[in-house]
């Protein structure tokens, strides 16, 4: 992982995409499970690397088809990037957050930081209205691919416990 603002912006941009496709994918056409979560984190000190987390709860007799609806969500967004209307839904949410959160003082605080320890010019914190009106499938797309490969996935299953 190479953390800089623009990886880390795709990075979050394919996470977001992520939550909305599983979201309408396991739980509304599946109905597998209440809820899927998704969480995407990097770091760049001790060492840039990153990690995304999907978990779910589910029938355990469905656990093979919900984890195969998970990675052909996933394996959709590598080979086709995101449509046009989940784009315009992933903007007007970016816009939205950056409205409201400008308005907060450990947003700020958590910029700045950023900012600082990562040594970019932190005049960009408040251009994130330009990065997000360079989104594109192709960012997203790209992200996918770098991010997802079949060597380095762990796979935890908890079943309940037999009686």
């Amino acid at each position: 992982y190479e953390w800089s603002r623009e990886n880390n912006y795709a990075f979050e941009s394919l996470a977001q995409l992520l939550r909305i496709k599983l979201r309408e994918t396991v739980r509304e056409e599946k109905s597998g499970t209440y809820g899927v979560s998704l969480s995407a984190e990097s770091w760049f000190t001790p060492r840039e690397r990153y990690r995304i987390s999907i978990r779910w709860g589910c029938e355990p007799s469905r656990v093979d088809e919900l984890t195969a609806a998970v990675f052909s969500v996933i394996d959709s967004v590598k080979n086709a990037g995101p449509d046009d209307l989940d784009l315009v839904k992933i903007r007007e949410s970016q816009l939205r957050s950056f409205e409201t959160d400008v308005r907060e003082n450990s947003w700020w605080n958590d910029r700045l930081g950023n900012a600082y320890w990562a040594n970019y010019d932190h005049e960009l914190i408040i251009k994130v209205p330009e990065q997000v009106a360079t989104l594109s499938r192709e960012i997203i797309q790209d992200a996918a691919l770098r991010y997802f490969n079949e060597q380095n996935v762990s796979r935890f299953v908890l079943l309940p416990e037999k009686k």
